[in-house]
């Protein structure tokens, strides 16, 4: 019998419950190959600042009997900047000590980490104490994010890139094993490695919710919102991204205002949330297109889906489990050429990819689709075709488990 520490700090348990993206949590058993799994969220109030409003410092959300999500609190929000470290340390420390007492009780076997950053420090901390395997997920190619917005991932943790990279490499190599999500993800972290043995791509296909894999045409639109766009005759663009500057969100909106120089009647999605959203509301109005822009915020998986089976262009300048959305849904897709597009998106083929950072060249394919959409109908066939093969559950599934199975 074998049960299943998993740290990540991605979403809280609310925010998963929210997006409809319960899925995630469920997957992390393996199809029940892990009799138990502990989902932990180790910095939660970091996440979602209305969480512990009363003394506690843990909360325990039970999914189902075999799953429980514990989230931590990380500091009590002081001003001070050397009161908020002692805070976080405090918490941090109480945290890993209920995290020991946790994996002797639950008779913890393997710990997963979500990242090779601040999740997987916990991880390789918590396996050095307890002398249990710790495995890390990659989602990312780390350097090339970097070079993009200057400064650590998690600046919160570490603040300088080099502490950054310092830790990734003794993370890497101390974990027993490492699951990239895709070839360049690989790439990234195999500078580490002398050995890439203890490298297996496991795709995102396990957390994408069973609706996306639908064909477009199955989708039902339920929602008034969506229906109303289709009634008014508009073409749909979309993009699915967190509002932060790794993602190039603004570029988007910069093809947009060139879009609409064309065609009054495009209407443009932009499906996510973040720390830019307020900036981006204010370009879109600066450029006079606000009034067809749609800031959807974050939405739940159904109505993504559903979206996406009326989308006529993803514009894509740096997505990932939003891409392979995207892709499942058929969809035309131009992008960017950087991090892992290029593995699901080939150039002329199934889609148009440019050089990163060319607004015009973007521009120029997403007016190509637009205006002869049945040229390029197969694109987005010839991509849903490529997708559920890149992201075929099983496989992947299969493949995690062999290595648990190997290094037991």
């Amino acid at each position: 019998m074998r049960n299943l520490l998993f740290i990540d700090t991605s979403y809280t348990y609310n925010q998963i419950i929210k997006r409809n993206s319960i899925n995630i949590i469920l997957a992390r058993d393996l199809n029940q190959y892990f009799n138990k799994v502990i989902s932990v969220h180790p910095t939660a109030n970091l996440t979602d600042k209305f969480l512990f409003q009363n003394n506690s410092y843990y909360k325990k959300n039970i999914v189902n009997k075999q799953h429980i999500f514990f989230e931590f609190k990380a500091s009590n929000g002081h001003r001070g900047i050397f009161l908020e470290y002692l805070s976080f340390i405090f918490y941090q420390i109480r945290m890993i000590l209920k995290l020991k007492k946790i994996i002797k009780e639950e008779k913890i076997t393997d710990i997963k980490c979500g990242d090779i950053n601040y999740s997987g420090l916990l991880g390789m901390l918590l396996s050095f104490f307890t002398k249990i395997k710790f495995y890390v997920r990659v989602g990312s190619n780390n350097d090339k994010i970097r070079e993009v917005i200057k400064r650590p991932l998690q600046p919160k943790f570490f603040r300088l890139i080099v502490i950054e990279k310092y830790f990734e490499k003794l993370i890497s190599k101390r974990a027993s094993h490492i699951f990239p999500a895709n070839n360049d993800n690989a790439k990234f972290v195999s500078m580490y490695l002398k050995n890439t043995s203890k490298l297996t791509l496991i795709r995102y296909g396990p957390l994408i919710n069973d609706i996306h894999y639908l064909p477009r045409e199955n989708r039902i639109i339920s929602h008034e919102e969506l229906s109303a766009v289709v009634k008014n005759n508009n073409k749909i663009i979309t993009c699915l991204a967190r509002f932060e500057k790794v993602k190039k969100v603004d570029h988007v909106i910069l093809v947009f205002k060139k879009l609409l120089k064309k065609n009054k009647k495009l209407k443009l999605f932009l499906v996510g949330d973040g720390s830019l959203k307020e900036e981006y509301i204010n370009l879109s109005k600066k450029l006079n297109i606000f009034q067809n822009i749609i800031f959807s915020g974050d939405k739940d998986q159904k109505w993504i889906s559903e979206l996406l089976s009326i989308t006529d262009l993803i514009i894509s300048p740096h997505t990932g489990r939003a891409l392979c959305e995207a892709a499942l849904a058929g969809c035309k897709i131009v992008g960017y050429d950087i991090d892992w597009q290029s593995e699901i998106v080939m150039h002329r083929k199934n889609g148009f990819l440019v050089k990163y950072g060319d607004v015009n060249q973007l521009t120029l394919y997403a007016l190509e689709i637009l205006e002869n959409p049945i040229k390029y109908e197969l694109f987005g066939l010839e991509l849903r075709k490529k997708a559920l093969k890149l992201l075929d559950k099983h496989i992947s599934l299969n493949d995690e488990i062999k290595v648990y199975k190997y290094l037991k």
